[in-house]
């Protein structure tokens, strides 16, 4: 076990401070910097939980912060878009407190007849203590899983992973965030080291062919129509090393 408490500090970039009237970000809001940004502060703690023994292994670690000054932005309405097909202006700003909270978690086990499984899943809370709403771009909980195998002397290597991600809910409206859909996907691998320069792999992402699209990826704003992910897709590889 660990404990681990730390204070990180970081001044506002040269976009933060200085853009002015350019959409630099993954949305098409036009970006305007603050020169007056104080840095940001971060108080952080970290509880740690590590074990393992010869055929599993689990870890896992709690974490919470208190920040200040965190550096985010907001929609201004007061301030008018240079270009036409802009939705708004968007203002870099300091948060004065905000707060974040969650946990990783890692499950490896070895299990019978040459298979292994992994299962890991990540959650973080934020707050936004000054206008007591979340604060924005923050991923929703992400649940993983993997079953692997190793057979013909480590050779061929199948396998299945699953990942399923939960509704993001908590948003920020001041920031312009729209609520993200839950979402699962299937992915399928299998992979032959023919020797030990040459390795074949194929597969297929999204097996299912599920319409999503990640939290952090933004909608068109006004349409309201999302950035969609990639659809089934397949691939083949061959690696050669020298």
């Amino acid at each position: 076990m660990g404990l681990f408490l730390g204070r990180a500090q970081r001044s506002g970039s040269l976009t933060e401070r200085f853009i002015n009237y350019f959409p630099v970000g993954i949305d098409p809001f036009e970006m305007l910097g603050n020169p007056q940004l104080s840095p940001e502060v971060n108080y952080q703690a970290d509880l740690t939980f590590e074990w393992r023994t010869e055929a599993t292994a689990l870890e896992v670690d709690v974490f919470a912060g208190y920040l200040q000054d965190y550096i985010s932005s907001v929609i201004d309405p007061t301030l008018s878009p240079r270009l036409p097909m802009s939705p708004g202006v968007r203002q870099f700003i300091n948060i004065e407190e905000a707060f974040k909270t969650g946990f990783e978690a890692n499950w490896t086990q070895q299990l019978v007849a040459g298979l292994q499984h992994q299962m890991s899943i990540a959650y973080t809370y934020a707050q936004d203590m000054e206008r007591d709403e979340p604060l924005p771009e923050i991923a929703p909980l992400d649940f993983r899983y993997a079953l692997q195998g190793a057979y013909f002397g480590e050779k061929l290597h199948p396998e299945v992973s699953f990942r399923y991600v939960l509704e993001q809910n908590r948003i920020s409206t001041e920031f312009g965030e729209t609520v993200t859909p839950a979402f699962s996907l299937i992915d399928l691998k299998l992979a032959y080291q023919f020797t030990e320069a040459f390795r074949l792999s194929a597969g297929v992402n999204n097996l299912l062919d599920e319409a999503y699209y990640e939290h952090l990826n933004r909608s068109v704003r006004g349409t309201n129509v999302p950035i969609l992910a990639r659809g089934r897709n397949s691939y083949a590889a061959l690696n050669i090393t020298f």
